[in-house]
């Protein structure tokens, strides 16, 4: 009898031990690639507002208040393969799920003013999704977004009848996001990966949020009323990025998030992961100006944080397959 006790103990702790490391290292594995991908793509992301064509705007008096809006396109794959994980990869709205990842909507309310005696502008935006405009996502869907950023140009070149407006640029963004939904779930609970979860109504939430120190070069030339305008940059950020499921836990659960070694409190259990990273990226449009409006079209693209990847990229060898991006603005500027 003792015998037959000890082997189904045994059975048992076997069987919880296989679960622990089966979810740690499910979870821990997508966790680190999500996290990592997000610090290539949340410096560039982070840089939505400001867009403007002129490189330089002029000396105070001159000003500048304005709207824009765009979306990213964030083409990570791990962003897809967290969700596959959490059994919530065919939950999202057809429009807002690319095949290439995730579309991430955009806006800012933007300000320049030119500086005193020394050729510069400072800028600032902020942009956040309001609740009516979260509704639009679709049912069981919920989407936040906040960002907030300040620039400061030096004119190199002032525009005139030969030469461009030629700025360097450096500032500072800070984007915080998520994106949530009811995760599908059996009578056995729900899923993770092969392992099964027993609770009740899981929310899955997934988290971002980043600083970032951007660095830019911008060249303007005005023909009438067309600006057109090409420009580099470069932003180092520290991002948090990870998870929560929001579900009420039972001791059963508890027991197996705690030999799992997840973090868990009555709420429910997450993981966030911080890394860093450069992103890289080239901007460029047009502007159409007329009297005191002038109306942006941009266009983005992030080369991502690999800096072996980007050199491939120049060379040949790789093909170009970074993220996206598109803004609109208008602007009252004097």
């Amino acid at each position: 009898m003792k015998k037959l006790t000890a082997l189904l103990l045994g059975a048992v702790l076997s069987t919880v031990s296989v679960f622990s490391i089966d979810l740690k290292g499910d979870l821990e594995n997508k966790i680190d690639s999500f996290s990592k991908s997000m610090a290539g793509v949340l410096p560039f992301t982070a840089t939505i507002g400001l867009n403007w064509s002129d490189a330089y705007i002029g000396n105070f008096p001159h000003f500048g208040v304005g709207l824009s809006g765009g979306f990213t396109a964030m083409n990570i794959d791990s962003f897809d393969e967290l969700l596959d994980l959490f059994g919530a990869d065919t939950l999202l709205p057809s429009w807002l799920n690319l095949d290439t990842g995730i579309l991430i909507p955009a806006y800012a309310l933007e300000a320049r003013l030119g500086g005193l005696v020394l050729p510069f502008d400072i800028g600032v935006k902020f942009g956040y999704i309001p609740q009516e405009a979260k509704e639009l996502l679709g049912e069981g869907i919920r989407f936040d977004y906040l960002t907030a950023g300040a620039e400061i140009r030096y004119a190199l070149l002032k525009q005139n009848l030969i030469l461009p407006n030629v700025s360097v640029g450096v500032g500072y963004n800070y984007l915080k996001g998520s994106i949530g939904m009811a995760l599908p779930v059996s009578p056995g609970g729900f899923t993770i990966g092969i392992n099964s979860i027993s609770v009740l109504s899981p929310i899955l939430d997934l988290l971002w949020e980043t600083h970032s120190i951007d660095f830019n070069a911008q060249v303007s030339k005005s023909f009438l009323i067309l600006t057109p305008y090409l420009g580099m940059g470069a932003s180092y950020a520290k991002p948090r990025a990870g998870y929560k499921i929001s579900a009420k836990l039972d001791d059963t659960v508890k027991d197996q998030l705690e030999d799992a070694g997840i973090d868990f409190d009555d709420s429910g259990f997450s993981a966030i992961k911080e890394a860093d990273g450069w992103g890289y990226r080239a901007f460029g449009g047009l502007s159409f100006d007329l009297l005191l409006l002038r109306f942006d079209l941009t266009a983005l693209y992030s080369f991502g944080g690999d800096s072996e990847k980007i050199k491939n990229i120049f060379n040949g060898s790789a093909d170009l397959d970074g993220n996206w991006g598109i803004t609109f603005g208008i602007r009252c500027q004097l």
